[in-house]
């Protein structure tokens, strides 16, 4: 099972509105699949584990066509429902291949 990071939740001063709490899913499948077909990642493993991390988000970035920060955010609070989706259909994937729980995940309204 892989893990599941909580759902943020990031509160407003407005009230009566509703918000939704988007489940988020660590990178770590994506990190193993990346890493498995790219020998330029795995030219990498020998290296310090902080070059490493920068090689890996910089090169995370080329692959799903972000920034470095943008995947440095993924890596660091999960990825959300539907940035799940498209980044599984990039690998060729089902969302499910990744992330078992993908498909069982719920989106929650909170009235506020």
């Amino acid at each position: 099972m892989t893990e599941f990071i909580g759902p943020v939740f990031q509160p407003n001063k407005s009230k009566g509105r509703t918000y939704y709490i988007m489940p988020r899913f660590s990178m770590e499948p994506v990190y193993d699949i990346i890493e498995g077909s790219d020998h330029a990642m795995r030219s990498v493993a020998g290296a310090q584990p902080q070059l490493e991390a920068r090689v890996m988000f910089r090169y995370t970035g080329e692959v799903f066509g972000v920034t470095s920060t943008t995947a440095k955010r993924w890596h660091r609070e999960g990825v959300s429902l539907y940035q799940a989706d498209e980044i599984a259909v990039k690998l060729g994937r089902h969302p499910t291949q990744l992330w078992p729980d993908w498909q069982t995940a719920e989106i929650e309204s909170v009235k506020r």
